[in-house]
């Protein structure tokens, strides 16, 4: 439940940040840093979790933030070449 607050405020957060991206731009790259930092801990808690437990929710995360980091980074690529550098 926490976890989906936290996703559906950090989504209001992207919104407002595109509208504004010619001036935010720097504040894409945190976007990028909490996805690919949940990517990883996701992952390190798949394979060093508590023993017993199944891994396959955690695999799961990690697959879908790695997922969501690719295709931040891709976006930004994009919009990258698409405007000269000023």
């Amino acid at each position: 439940m926490i976890a989906g607050v936290f996703s559906f405020s950090l989504s209001m957060l992207m919104v407002l940040v595109a509208r504004r991206l010619t001036e935010l731009w720097w504040f894409t790259w945190a976007f990028v840093v909490a996805s690919a930092g949940s990517a990883m801990i996701a992952g390190l808690n798949a394979m060093f979790g508590p023993d017993g437990a199944s891994p396959l929710v955690w695999w799961l995360f990690a697959a879908a933030s790695s997922a969501f980091t690719l295709g931040l980074l891709a976006g930004l690529a994009k919009t990258g070449t698409e405007r000269p550098a000023l």
